[in-house]
């Protein structure tokens, strides 16, 4: 602002950041929340008839795990995982979302702390899903209780079948070669995050399709995967389709890969948790916003707006942001759509099946790990003892 100011030949404003975090605090978290949703429904909006897929439009639901600065109030609210030791650790919250298929738009959230399992919120976000959509989900959502909760909305699923259930595909009525329907009973037991209320107005089965397949990437061994989905005709839904959608699940991960790496979403600075869910949900608009101006230079550029680099257009924005506020409004158009234009030239190249090891190649500096609490550690430091 310093230097916006400066620019425009104004007075320019103190250094000091003090009235700029009261007024931080001062805005409703309620507007965030609401801002981001409504930014990702615009967005989604856009889409066409002809981009859904089988006329349906597909949700992804995932969760993750976002870390913040170690205070009394953050632990409070979010505590640290019970495996770390007590001042050696970080505050973690849990972030479940739901992502669109077709625009890359983050279109619901719900937060919690890590004691909240990913099935508790997602029973949040149930209500931002109508009919016509299909949830598309990994191993961790394919079990009853959610296609149970999903089924009375008139909402599609397709999820990968939990590990631990047996899939025996000699049984139920032959759709083809690894497909067929199935009934699928209600456990006997109820289960944490539900009411016994609830769990007796469940419907006692469920019945689905269950289809297995391979998920093959070139210079690996083929995955075989067992899916499970409401959408039972064949003819509709041909198997090879629905294994081919679920492999296109894998974008929700490199969406929340855009959020916590590019954004720097993956740590969080703020000091209270009011603060904290405040600092998440501005990270949440800004990737709407960036996903809408993506999606105009996909357009203008004729490209598919998804193969657009997410990290080079939140360069790009960074850089022309500032000439963009001091700019008159004759020349600020003509900015804008060089923007679109330079947004749209970094086009990901096409790279199927395309896979990197979880490694890194840069070395750490060799320091120990944080075993104690740092005034632990200080006590030591001015007794003169050794680390250790």
């Amino acid at each position: 602002m310093i230097a916006y100011y400066a620019q425009r030949g104004e007075a320019t404003p103190s250094p000091a950041t003090g009235a700029y975090c009261k007024a931080r605090q001062r805005l409703p978290e309620k507007l965030f929340s609401h801002l981001v949703t409504h930014t990702g429904s615009a967005l989604e909006a856009i889409a066409t008839p002809g981009e859904l897929w089988c006329a349906l439009r597909v949700r992804i639901v995932d969760g993750t795990g976002i870390s913040m600065p170690d205070t009394p109030a953050n632990q409070q609210a979010y505590p640290q995982p019970s495996s770390q030791a007590s001042g050696c650790g970080f505050p973690v919250l849990r972030l479940v979302v739901l992502f669109s298929l077709i625009t890359g738009a983050l279109l619901a959230h719900a937060i919690g702390p890590l004691a909240d399992s990913e099935m508790a919120l997602f029973r949040k976000l149930l209500a931002e899903l109508r009919r016509g959509e299909l949830a598309l989900g990994d191993r961790y959502y394919g079990n009853f209780w959610v296609l149970a909760l999903l089924q009375p909305r008139g909402v599609e699923a397709l999820l990968r079948v939990a590990a631990s259930r047996h899939t025996d595909f000699r049984r139920g009525r032959r759709l083809g070669k690894n497909d067929h329907l199935i009934v699928w009973k209600k456990p006997k037991q109820c289960p944490d995050y539900m009411s016994e209320a609830e769990y007796t107005a469940a419907p006692a089965e469920l019945l689905l399709r269950e289809v297995r397949g391979q998920l093959t990437v070139p210079g690996f061994r083929s995955r075989p995967v067992v899916l499970v989905t409401t959408l039972l005709d064949p003819q509709c839904y041909p198997r090879q389709a629905l294994l081919e959608l679920y492999g296109r699940r894998w974008q929700c991960e490199l969406r929340l890969r855009d959020l916590k790496i590019a954004l720097k979403m993956d740590v969080l600075r703020t000091q209270t948790p009011g603060m904290v869910r405040k600092e998440l949900l501005a990270h949440l608009l800004a990737y709407n916003l960036i996903r809408r101006l993506m999606w105009d230079a996909g357009v203008r550029a004729k490209c598919p707006p998804l193969r657009l680099s997410f990290k080079g257009a939140t360069q790009h924005i960074r850089a022309f942001a500032p000439l963009l506020a001091a700019a008159k409004p004759a020349l600020r158009q003509g900015l804008y759509t060089l923007l679109l234009q330079t947004i749209g030239r970094e086009l990901v190249p096409e790279r199927p099946g395309r896979i990197d090891p979880r490694l890194k190649k840069r070395r750490p500096k060799s320091y120990g790990w944080l075993q104690k609490p740092r005034a632990v550690y200080h006590r030591l430091i001015r007794l003169g003892r050794k680390l250790k």
